[in-house]
């Protein structure tokens, strides 16, 4: 297992890369994580997080469910962890999901917020962070 983030941070506080030694910023991250994680995707994570069911929260986003999905499924491997357990009836946090989503949230703020800086500025963010 990865040495960063320490152990227990995501129910510290989210973190940012600058709270991370130089050592492990810049393509460590992703060498030791595995691949990128997509915004859609934590964006995904969040909806089913707070609706409880993909079919719902794929329509509230505009994707079909297999897509929600597949993208949850990405997700999950670049972690390295299950963040919901899945029935019939819905979908459930697991304790990694539960501890992970306030710092998924975070983050989607960070991102909505650079957007946002960016069309004040006059400008158009012309791509989203891989």
């Amino acid at each position: 297992m990865p040495a960063y983030p320490p152990p227990g941070i995501f129910l510290q506080k989210p973190w940012l890369p600058g709270d991370l030694p130089a050592s492990v910023v810049n393509d460590d991250i992703q060498s030791k994580w595995g691949s990128k994680m997509q915004e859609r995707e934590l964006r995904a994570f969040v909806a089913i997080a707070e609706i409880g069911r993909m079919d719902l929260a794929a329509k509230k986003l505009g994707y079909s469910q297999p897509a929600i999905s597949y993208q949850i499924i990405c997700l999950e491997r670049s972690l390295g962890i299950k963040l919901f357990t899945r029935s019939s009836g819905g979908t459930t946090l697991t304790r990694e999901g539960h501890t992970i989503l306030p710092t998924a949230r975070a983050t989607l703020m960070l991102i909505d917020n650079i957007k946002k800086e960016c069309l004040e500025l006059g400008r158009t963010p012309l791509a989203t962070l891989a």
